[in-house]
């Protein structure tokens, strides 16, 4: 693919300056039911090849080979295959969902708030979101504004009442914010301390 509408973004501009960074919980995407404990990847690599052949222009198809190159680990492939499917379909947002994936595990926040929002924004009718809602969760915690991201982590969980990790991340908010209050106090208290003790010297200086 020559250009996309997104290639202006940090880490799809340095794609190729990426070493290689398996993401094994992507796998997941590919179990046939929830109860499949794994996933045989050989198969999904040759059934993606077979689809491929069948039609070279599907969204989807470079959607799901992008996420097998994700698993994998490479990620230069896998934002290759991303880029392809949204050459042909600019606003897709599974492709714009799986890319901001592949860039926040890169770090690259401000790209992920971008394409997260956009995917969210372009969502398919009575899609599951999720995931999107998540990645804003995770995203905004990383950039410390917490109150923003617990509203998206909570979001999540009621889409997906199971996410685990969203209550996790919850959890550790929760903490946070107990921590920063008590550190408050603290501080305030050795304020009024201050004062006070300033306050009576003056005070005894006078006298």
């Amino acid at each position: 693919v020559e250009s996309t509408p997104y290639d202006f973004l940090e880490g799809v501009a340095r794609r190729d300056q990426f070493s290689i960074h398996p993401e094994p919980d992507v796998a997941m995407v590919f179990k046939k039911t929830t109860d499949d404990q794994s996933v045989d990847l050989v198969e999904v690599e040759k059934l993606l090849k077979k689809l491929l052949n069948e039609n070279s222009n599907d969204p989807q198809v470079f959607n799901q080979v992008g996420n097998l190159w994700r698993v994998k680990g490479n990620t230069l492939l896998a934002i290759e295959c991303f880029r392809k499917a949204l050459s042909v379909s600019p606003n897709d947002p599974d492709a714009l969902i799986n890319m901001a994936r592949t860039l926040y595990n890169l770090k690259f926040i401000d790209d992920t708030l971008f394409l997260t929002k956009l995917s969210l924004h372009h969502k398919f009718p009575k899609s599951e979101t999720w995931l999107q809602h998540y990645t804003l969760g995770e995203a905004y915690k990383v950039t410390k504004k917490y109150e923003t991201a617990a509203a998206y982590f909570k979001k999540a969980l009621e889409l997906n009442p199971s996410l685990s990790r969203a209550e996790a991340h919850l959890r550790d908010l929760e903490r946070q914010s107990s921590l920063t209050n008590f550190y408050t106090v603290i501080i305030i208290l050795f304020l009024v301390s201050f004062v006070i003790i300033i306050i009576s010297y003056l005070i005894y200086v006078r006298n």
